[in-house]
């Protein structure tokens, strides 16, 4: 008996959207997906598993576990995915690293999965993405697509994969072509930044969630937008462009001077382990 992926992906769809309007969460908006969890009394724990890209279980109490050695946008994507396996009231599922599965397995995957792409990049809040940035979707760089990728907390081939086979925003020779270009390329060849880090492409059009960094990312934002954070290192300029590096746990602000928009900018350590609320908590320092 095949798979019905069409019915799958209507589930999921209906299931993201009735999340989001049972937090009053709009449809055009992205959302930090570990404040979202910890509101249904989940606990979101990150630990430094090296096969494992996430887990869920339901056995005593609700807890989602993350692996801490993965990169920041695949951790998002699969706390959203085990939050899928919660309200499909899958008792017991361990998501490892470049896994096989059965047929049951697969189809629950598929379910939580697409589940993850629709509640993380609702349609309606891609295309205003792109719009508000005056860019077109079906011209749109790898660049532009890696820009809103952050926007979202996702990494850049989630948005691709999720544009391309849920939502068929994209062509598939568009798909073929953007896929072809590696994150780290883009950073280097587009951005002129040679790092190991995470880069984040901050303006005046992010809105819905703080920007989220671990320390040692950089943020790249215009020339208006500044910050006086602790938090924050400011490393200079580059191509009209601020540039922040985060030094240390805790939460910092941007603001601009050319409107009243601003945003928070909340960092953790690398590789946090532990409870995700408490990943921004300040540390203490020696007096």
């Amino acid at each position: 008996m095949g798979i019905n992926k069409a019915e799958l992906i209507k589930q999921s769809l209906f299931k993201a959207l009735q999340v989001r309007n049972e937090q009053s969460i709009d449809f055009w908006t992205p959302l930090c997906v570990y404040d979202l969890v910890e509101k249904y009394d989940i606990e979101v724990i990150f630990s430094p598993i090296n096969s494992l890209e996430g887990m869920y279980s339901k056995k005593d109490s609700n807890v989602i576990l993350i692996s801490s050695l993965r990169p920041s946008g695949r951790q998002v994507f699969t706390c959203a995915h085990e939050f899928g396996h919660f309200l499909f009231n899958h008792k017991f599922k361990i998501d490892e690293l470049n896994s096989t599965n059965n047929y049951y397995e697969i189809k629950e995957e598929l379910l939580a999965d697409a589940f993850a792409g629709f509640l993380l990049m609702p349609k309606i809040a891609i295309q205003k993405a792109f719009k508000d940035r005056a860019w077109n979707i079906e011209k749109a760089t790898a660049k532009e697509f890696y820009i809103v990728s952050k926007v979202f907390g996702v990494g850049y081939s989630s948005l691709l994969n999720h544009m391309r086979n849920s939502l068929k925003l994209i062509t598939y020779k568009h798909f073929v072509e953007l896929k072809k270009i590696t994150p780290k390329k883009i950073r280097e060849n587009i951005f002129g930044l040679d790092i190991s880090s995470e880069l984040f492409i901050c303006d005046e059009k992010w809105n819905g969630r703080p920007v989220d960094i671990q320390i040692g990312d950089i943020i790249m934002t215009s020339e208006n937008i500044s910050s006086n954070g602790k938090n924050l290192k400011y490393l200079g300029q580059q191509n009209k462009f601020h540039l922040f590096e985060g030094i240390k746990p805790g939460i910092d602000r941007f603001e601009s001077s050319k409107s009243h928009w601003t945003s928070f900018v909340r960092i953790s350590r690398r590789e946090y382990e532990g409870r995700s609320m408490y990943r921004h908590l300040e540390e203490v320092e020696d007096e």
